[in-house]
Order: structure tokens, then C-alpha cells, then sequence
């Protein structure tokens, strides 16, 4: 056998052991969470090779939500702090419980959960802000039970923010990786807002309230997706007896977490879902104002 031939089996050889070398990273990090099932090793070879490709037009997010994210609850309220009170119900305990629910049932789906506080205790707005911005690449959920000064309102509400103030702006820049002065748009905290409302008014048939931009600081300050959820109203008498219910807790629960796993499912398909880079921003305005001239002839 020559030295050519030799040569040219070993090196077949090794680009075979490459290979399934790169098969076995690939089925590793899927069955991990770090990469969707939905990629394949032929995609993967072609977002490697084509990754700089003047064609893409989406904007390129560095670091992204990334599949089977971590989640940050924050229970709202705590410790000195009750939040709203009705009969011998107190909303600081209602939050944790349903928590507690909605973190087990993401973690049955390989859902990491942080939580904003342990117990009990109480936790200052800055201080759940701050463990929320510590996580750059997770969601951002607060519980919370509504109330008013008339017994009549009833439902389920979700709010978020749109846009964020300049300092969240600047964190989400080095996030993305998007260059000074460049545009973009984040509306994640819009869609993981209507996902978890349409799952939970859906799972519970309580009254849709809808969801609304607020400038919350939990939601503000934020600057990964942030929602700020209110499950009903403890002062409308009928609600409050279904939210004291364990069986109506745990409907609840599963309405949330739905609309979290449904948000999760679209970032697995599309790593920058919700953000527009500033490519896209002028091409649904020139869209747009196309569109109103021709409505106008």
C-alpha cells in the first residue's frame, strides 16, 4: 500500500470520527436543553458555515433566551408587607402558593426556577429587580392578587412594559449585541404577557381582563421579558372563594406556566422572536406607510 493511500484512509478516518464526534455534541446538548430539538446536524453545519451571511436580515441576538430557559418567580409581597387583604385572606401567602405550583410544573418540563424570595420574608422592589437582571437570558414572572375599592371587578390581567426606559435600553444593547444607536424593538414582555393570559383565561374560563402596558417597576426595570400577573380579585367575593381554592390554585397555576412553555416554545424556533432589529423596524414602518398610501387612493 502506498503512502498516498495511507494517507488518504487515515485522513477519512478522522473526518468520520469528526463527525460523529459533532453528531454526538449535537444529540448531548438537545437532550441538555441547550439547543432545540427542532436543529438538526445539517441546519447546524449551515448556520455554522453561513453565519455571517450579508442575507440574514434578522438581527442577530448574542445571547438570546435560551430553550428550556430559567424562569425568575417573584411572589409578590412578603414579610412586613401583606399586600391586599380580604376576610382572613392575605395575597402575600396566595402569591407564594401559586409559586409554588407554577414551578413545579416548569421544572416537569426542564424549566430552571429562580425565585425572588424564600419564604416569607420581606423583599424590596430594587432587591427583586436586581435578582431579576442578574439573569440576563430568562423570563421574568410576578404573582400577584388584585383588588379594588368596589366588589364588581372580577378576571385575570397581565401587564408589561413597552418601551423601556433608556437605562434598561443600554443593558439590552450589550445584550444583543446591537451597536450604539443602532434601533431595535423589544416586544417580548408584550408576547409572553398575551401568552400566559390567553393559556390562563383559557385553563380557568375566568373573565379576560386583557393585557396592559403599566409602567411598573417590576416590569420597567427589567431587562429580560417581565410580566407582572394579577390572578383575580381578592375584594369580589365570588373570585376570592375560587382563588382560596386549592383545586382552582392549581388551574391557575397551569394556565401561567402553559403561556410560559408556549413563549419558550416560540424562542426555541426563533432565538430572537419578539426583537426586531433596526433592518426590520424600517421595513415594517416603509410596509406600513405603503400600505396607508394605497388605502388612501
Amino acid at each position: 500500500m502506498s503512502r498516498f493511500t495511507r494517507f488518504s484512509l487515515l485522513f477519512l478516518v478522522f473526518l468520520g470520527g469528526a463527525f460523529s464526534l459533532f453528531i454526538s455534541v449535537v444529540h448531548f446538548a438537545q437532550g441538555a436543553g441547550i439547543i432545540s430539538n427542532e436543529h438538526n446536524w445539517r441546519s447546524l453545519l449551515k448556520d455554522l458555515i453561513f453565519a455571517d451571511s450579508p442575507a440574514t436580515a434578522k438581527l442577530k441576538v448574542r445571547r438570546s433566551i435560551r430553550p428550556r430557559a430559567i424562569v425568575v418567580l417573584d411572589a409578590g409581597h412578603g414579610g412586613t408587607d401583606g399586600g391586599t387583604v380580604a376576610g382572613s385572606s392575605l395575597e402575600k401567602d396566595l402569591n407564594m402558593k401559586v409559586v409554588h405550583l407554577v414551578a413545579e410544573q416548569l421544572r416537569n418540563e426542564r424549566v430552571r426556577v429562580v425565585y425572588t424570595r424564600q419564604g416569607d420574608v420581606t423583599q424590596s422592589l430594587r432587591n427583586r429587580v436586581a435578582v431579576a437582571n442578574g439573569y440576563p437570558e430568562a423570563l421574568f414572572v410576578s404573582i400577584h392578587h388584585n383588588a379594588s375599592t368596589s366588589e364588581k371587578p372580577e378576571g385575570f390581567e397581565t401587564f408589561y412594559t413597552h418601551p423601556k426606559p433608556s437605562s434598561v435600553l443600554k443593558a439590552q444593547r450589550n445584550i444583543f449585541g446591537v451597536k450604539k444607536g443602532g434601533r431595535f424593538i423589544d416586544r417580548r414582555g408584550e408576547l409572553l404577557a398575551s401568552a400566559i393570559q390567553a393559556s390562563s383565561c383559557e385553563v380557568t374560563q375566568a373573565v379576560d381582563r386583557g393585557i396592559k402596558n403599566g409602567s411598573m417597576a417590576l416590569t420597567r426595570l427589567v431587562s429580560c421579558p417581565a410580566v407582572l400577573v394579577e390572578c383575580g380579585f381578592l375584594s369580589n367575593a365570588r373570585e376570592r372563594g375560587r382563588l382560596k381554592d386549592s383545586n382552582y390554585r392549581t388551574k391557575l397555576s397551569t394556565g401561567i406556566s402553559g403561556g410560559i412553555i408556549a413563549f419558550l416554545e416560540s424562542v426555541e424556533h426563533e432565538s430572537s422572536y419578539g426583537v426586531e432589529s433596526e433592518r426590520e423596524v424600517q421595513a415594517r414602518d416603509g410596509g406600513d406607510v405603503t400600505r396607508k398610501r394605497k388605502q388612501s387612493l
